[in-house]
Order: C-alpha cells, then structure tokens, then sequence
C-alpha cells in the first residue's frame, strides 16, 4: 500500500515525482549499500502484515495465490522457481509456506546472504547467479517447477535483458506439466516514468508486444499488455487455462498464466 505525496513533491507530477524516487533510491545505495535497503524492505513488510493481521489489506502475492487457490488452478505439490529473489522479503516470505521447494535466485550476494538468514532452509535454496542465464541455459536444478515468479525489474538492466522478455520461450521448458507464472507487468506510461533508457526500452516493448514502428504506446491498456504475453506461450505445447492481473503500485500489476502442457 503506497500513499500518493502531498505538499510541494505533489506538484512536480506523478513521472517527475517516480524519477526523483528512483533517484533517491540509488543515491542511498551508493552511500549505505544493503543495509539501507534491508530496513526499507523490512518497514514495509512490518507495516503490511500489521495491516494484514486486521484485514485491512491483501498484498499482490497473497491475491495471486487466493485466486489461483479458489479456480483450483494452485499447483500441487508448488515447486517454485523464484528468478528476481532480492531478499525474499516482500514477496518470498508470503508464499513459501504453500511451497515444498524454492530454487531462489539472487545476483547480488549481500542480498542473497540476507535471503539465505531469513527463509526456511529446508525448502529453500539460495543461488547467486544470472537467473535469465540460468533458464536459458537449462542450468536451473529442475526443470518440473510447478509455481515461478519473476518479480523482475520493469527496465532494461544487466546483460541486455528488458523486463522479462529475454525468459520466454525457455521458461516453458523448465515447467511441470500444470504450472503458474506471477510476473510483473506494466502500462507503457508507468514505464516511461520510471525507465532508465527510453529508446532501448521501448524498442524491446514494442518488439515483444508487436506494435509497429510508428506505434508510440504498443501496451498502453491491459488487453495488449495479456495479448502479448498469450503470443509468448506455443498454443501446440501449452494451454492458456486462465492469465488475469492483480494490481500491484500505481499501473503496476501482477500477470498470473495457469498453464497446463498439452
């Protein structure tokens, strides 16, 4: 749950107002490293489960979870393939006790290390590498995950990657026979306020979500945004059985796929 800022920071509109955020965010990870990034993560997560504990809120990974439950469309057993770790704090924690396995992926090891303190150890295994790499490369530990959630950055970052364009189609090849993805999304204006490189960013988005060239917003409402994504998916080796969106901050959400191999 995100307050909308008031006062003076209000005036600067919402674009400006997420740019001079992410800003902040990276001049305190510069002079703090983790350990800034660790309270924040745990002031959010203490203010959340207050909330939660008086039904005052549910969080995006929590509705995932409730939906997927009630369509019976929840894997059994949940192996899960968790590609953008962090610390497992905002997102890990909340369905790690539906899961008999975790293969959790980090690529910054003071993150990792942290992960590795706070989440059960007799589920979860903690790897420091490339997860994109990893998938691609078919070096994951298995390759029956039954629940993966790809809680990427929506950027363009490390080698080239764009959100999570560069995991599709290989992650279909790391799947159980019936399977769900949670992953984040977003609308091409939220992302054109918080993007670090327009140009290549939306070159990629336009790629993947089949806009032409002259197109200026390819995914600027939800039914583009899920048709791109169903377009991912081989309609000879996969059946779509649900893709809905749980809002997450802003126009950020959630895409949850029910897939069953056919």
């Amino acid at each position: 749950m995100r307050l909308m800022p008031s006062g003076p920071i209000a005036l600067l509109g919402a674009p400006r107002v997420q740019r001079l955020q992410a800003l902040v965010r990276r001049i305190e990870f510069r002079l703090f490293g983790p350990r800034f990034e660790v309270w924040r993560e745990w002031r959010n997560r203490r203010a959340i489960d207050r909330l939660r504990r008086r039904t005052l809120v549910i969080t995006p990974m929590e509705a995932a979870i409730r939906i997927l439950h009630l369509q019976r469309l929840l894997p059994e057993p949940l192996i899960a393939l968790d590609l953008f770790g962090k610390m497992g704090v905002m997102k890990t924690l909340e369905y790690a006790p539906f899961a008999q396995s975790i293969e959790f992926y980090e690529v910054y090891g003071p993150f990792a290390a942290y992960a590795r303190r706070i989440l059960p150890a007799d589920r979860v295994t903690v790897r420091v590498a490339d997860s994109i790499a990893a998938v691609r490369n078919g070096t994951t530990l298995r390759s029956d995950y039954s629940f993966v959630v790809m809680d990427n950055p929506v950027d363009v970052y490390g080698d080239g990657y764009c959100e999570n364009f560069d995991l599709f189609p290989a992650i279909l090849d790391r799947l159980a026979p019936r399977s769900a993805l949670v992953f984040n999304a977003a609308l091409d204006d939220w992302v054109r306020a918080t993007t670090s490189d327009h140009d290549a960013h939306f070159r990629r988005r336009r790629a993947f979500f089949g806009a032409t060239a002259n197109e200026a917003n390819p995914a600027n409402d939800l039914s583009a945004v899920m048709a791109g994504y169903e377009r991912a998916v081989p309609a000879d080796r996969f059946e779509i059985l649900d893709l809905f969106p749980v809002p997450h901050a802003g126009k950020m959400m959630f895409l949850v796929m029910a897939l069953a191999r056919r």
